[in-house]
């Protein structure tokens, strides 16, 4: 059997590799992203994956705010 899941396609590989387009285009849809990258690394990854590491891509980038008690 072949399949298209691999575990090392974690969210913080996706979101280094999504880095110069959250940078360039911080509301960039979810699906281009999902779709460019299943087109790159010939993995599937889900939605749910691809969301998570723009989240995380976009805090890399844009900073995340914490309130100072």
């Amino acid at each position: 059997l072949q399949t298209r899941k691999v575990r090392s396609a974690t969210t913080k590989f996706i979101s280094k590799q999504i880095m110069d387009q959250i940078e360039s285009n911080p509301k960039i849809p979810i699906r281009p992203l999902q779709e460019q990258l299943q087109k790159d690394y010939q993995v599937r990854f889900s939605i749910h994956k691809v969301f998570r590491a723009k989240s995380t891509a976009k805090k890399l980038v844009q900073g995340d705010y914490k309130k100072a008690i």
